[in-house]
């Protein structure tokens, strides 16, 4: 019998969440942080903060197993006393059940309660508030999807190599900075409690370590329980000296960021974080290899702890010279990815000039596994992104992804990037019916109502659709400054801000003035639906004249019943986007464009502007719950399209076909993050000359424009038998849209989604 590692031991724990979870946290964080609001009532914001954050960890269970050869316990807990949106986060309070749920009008609602007092001080007028209740009804309807923050790469990378003593001595001198308001000096003060609050957190584990070796079963575990204990208390205060201090500090300083923000906080580029540790060991005979990679993968096992949060590992990509940058560790998160298969945490791989065959053997044998990582960026376009934007070319080569496909300066940055998301299918949909969502019955307000029949020409229409979509986006993004203006007067984030570069020294939040970088984002859902019903009006309508604009709008209101010869025909007969073909091509790149340019001219509240993404994470099944038909032959409550890829199972001609299309539009417009998803059999990878042909897809991909692509190799039957039984395939993990899932544990709708998306047998 082969005797299993130490943390392919930690992973049948890990397993086994009933033994590891500690239930009786889950809500004692929720229970202390509101005790501590109600005692400190009056006091600011962000000392409340602190001092809640003291009391949790302070309080809450710390463990070390027997079996552990890393301290940390990261899971989800409830966090509905401090941050709005995680009201949407927790269904089943049985971690193995997390889902991942679309966000609600009350949720969104409760965010303004908070806020709105903060916004009447800012002179808030009653057209702000129309626009919020828009924001509100959107949400509720369809046409919104809206997140209050998170996403933030954490600056592992500034923090790590130094330690924490050199985070408390940067604060100390900030705070004797002149000029510093009282605001700013009660943040700052809030920020070293956290470091303080850190520290005592990681030394209770090290006391947890040595009571754990007193019970220790055999030399091994108190050989590694040992480890712990002494790394615990050295790195409490100092900076690590090896890569087990390093892991160490990462995965708890990961576990209490995870107490105040718990929606991806995303590690960054660890590779190089790691990867001076790692070579400095190996020099001095204190690791090899073998060891290296239990490491990382305990290292992983840990993080997976916290389900469905996004956590995104960065691995690859250029250094400052615009070199291949993949090192040692690079490649032992590749080989740890995939022997030890969670959905968390992702994995991304940034692909430049310079990654050698070794390096793409491992990516793709990664791949091939059918966990859906790592998604692949390329630096070239992504880079050209960011400076477009107005970033310095040395921090976007240092870029990072987070949440789903969102690129991001590391350590550097809070843009927000999931504060709005607009439907182009909902908005099409009220304007064939008057305004009013076919969902609900409710009416909302166009720009311009419009007598159907006035419509004279497809142009017409094109353009009736670009005023309404500038005029939806002019009040969305009202809306969302107006959060943006006054979320860090609530929703601070001491100890992640110490972190990010410019809040130490500005004393201000991440979700505030602090960060270097300060974008805001709209990201958007249902260009496929929206193109293809655009063309199928133009083909039925004002070409063949088969149908009035009317008529159609009557058999989208009426779910096609009735309209069946209709349906069929602009199912079948009507041309649509991933083909190829120059028609649909051509109305994509323009709409994108168009869109990516106007988002891009908006100015937000902290000194930037708003930038575009194309990607839908979960959103392209909750939001088309709540729409109705379209005119490209969908029916009512069907998931839109994902990202900017085709409508699902409409793409019928080739993997080269669907790049040809959805790398038309400008991808370096692009700074939010673009998402483009293909779907595999696993037989395609068996074929030795169609698996030589993967590296040159991926490469033209790349060469045509487009930043990202991402692969499932799945069969269809395998999704369909894990429909119909899924306590069989509880392990089998999907690429949604940006992130991997468990397939069992997604909505129906969901996977009905993603099974419709067309899998292709060659390349």
């Amino acid at each position: 019998m082969a005797v299993l590692k130490p943390s392919q031991k930690l992973k049948t724990i890990m397993d086994h969440f009933d033994d590891y979870y500690s239930y009786q946290n889950l809500a004692k964080r929720d229970r202390l942080y509101r005790i501590v609001f109600r005692e400190m009532e009056g006091k600011p914001n962000p000392i409340k903060r602190a001092m809640a954050l003291k009391r949790f960890t302070e309080e809450k269970d710390v463990k070390v197993f027997p079996y552990d050869i890393l301290a940390g316990q990261l899971q989800l807990y409830v966090y509905t006393s401090s941050v709005s949106m995680a009201e949407g986060l927790i269904g089943d309070m049985n971690p193995s059940k997390v889902q991942v749920r679309g966000n609600n009008c009350e949720t969104v609602m409760k965010e303004f309660d908070l806020l709105r007092p903060y916004m009447k001080e800012e002179g808030i007028t009653k057209a702000d508030e129309d626009d919020i209740q828009l924001l509100v009804d959107g949400v509720r309807c369809g046409m919104f999807s809206h997140c209050t923050y998170g996403h933030v790469i954490i600056g592992y990378n500034r923090i790590i190599p130094v330690g924490l003593n050199a985070v408390r001595q940067s604060i100390a001198a900030s705070k004797k900075e002149p000029g510093h308001t009282q605001d700013q000096l009660d943040y700052l003060e809030a920020m070293h409690m956290s470091i303080d609050i850190l520290s005592n957190y990681i030394i209770r584990y090290a006391d947890a370590a040595l009571q754990a070796y007193e019970l220790a079963d055999n030399e091994e575990q108190r050989h590694n329980l040992k480890r712990i204990e002494e790394a615990c208390r050295h790195i409490a205060t100092q900076k690590p000296r090896t890569l087990f201090e390093a892991i160490q500090l990462a995965t708890l300083m990961q576990e209490t960021i995870t107490f105040e923000t718990p929606i991806s906080m995303s590690p960054g580029r660890m590779d190089m974080v790691f990867n001076p540790f790692y070579q400095s060991d190996l020099k001095n005979g204190r690791i090899d290899e073998e060891e290296a990679l239990d490491l990382i993968g305990a290292w992983r096992i840990k993080l997976a702890g916290a389900i469905n949060t996004f956590q995104q590992i960065t691995i690859g990509g250029c250094d400052q010279e615009g070199r291949f940058a993949g090192n040692d560790i690079t490649k032992l998160i590749l080989r740890s990815t995939r022997s030890i298969r969670y959905d968390q945490p992702m994995l991304a791989f940034r692909i430049c000039e310079g990654v050698t065959d070794e390096f793409w053997e491992e990516i793709q044998a990664c791949i091939e596994n059918g966990d859906g990582l790592p998604a692949l960026y390329y630096d070239d376009i992504t880079i050209k992104a960011f400076v477009k934007q107005g970033m310095s070319l040395e921090d976007a080569r240092d870029y990072s992804l987070v949440g789903c496909v969102e690129s991001t300066a590391s350590g550097q940055e809070f843009s927000y990037t999931e504060g709005l998301r607009i439907s182009w299918a909902k908005i099409l949909e009220l304007m064939l019916n008057d305004g009013r969502c076919t969902y609900f019955g409710d009416q909302y307000r166009l720009r311009e109502n419009r007598e159907l029949s006035s419509i004279a020409s497809f142009e017409e229409l094109k353009e009736w659709f670009k005023e309404e979509f500038k005029n939806v986006l002019m009040h969305a993004t009202n809306a969302t400054n107006w959060i943006e203006k006054t979320l860090d007067r609530v929703f601070t984030n001491a100890l992640v801000s110490t972190t990010i570069e410019g809040c130490i020294e500005n004393g201000a939040d991440m979700t505030g003035m602090g960060p270097k970088y300060r974008y805001s984002c709209v990201n958007h859902v249902g260009m496929a639906n929206l193109v293809d019903s655009l063309l199928a009006i133009k083909q039925v309508v004002f070409e063949e004249k088969r149908a009035t604009l009317k008529e159609m709008a009557d058999a989208v209101r009426a779910n096609f019943e009735g309209y069946e010869y209709l349906h069929a025909y602009v199912l079948n007969k009507c041309e649509k986007f991933g083909n190829d073909l120059e028609e649909s091509n051509a109305l994509m790149k323009e709409l994108v464009d168009f869109a990516s340019t106007e988002t891009t001219y908006i100015k937000n509240t902290r000194g930037f502007h708003y930038v575009p993404g194309y990607y839908t994470a979960h959103h392209q099944a909750a939001m088309g719950m709540f729409t109705g038909a379209t005119p490209d032959g969908r029916l009512a409550g069907v998931s839109l399209s994902n990202s900017l890829c085709p409508v699902q199972g409409m793409d019928k001609n080739s993997p080269t076909a669907l790049i040809n299309s959805v790398t038309q539009p400008d991808h370096e417009l692009i700074r939010n993050g673009v998402a483009i998803d293909l779907k595999f059999s696993p037989s395609l990878f068996k074929n030795p000359m169609q698996r030589k042909m993967f590296r040159p897809l991926v490469e033209t991909c790349f060469k045509k424009g487009s930043q990202e692509i991402q692969f499932n190799v799945v069969n269809k039957d395998t999704l369909l038998a894990a429909q119909r039984e899924p306590e069989k395939y509880q392990n089998l993990l999907i690429r949604v849209s940006g992130y991997s899932a468990y397939f069992t544990s997604l909505f129906r709708e969901e996977q009905d989604e993603i099974i419709a998306r067309t899998t292709y047998e060659q390349m």
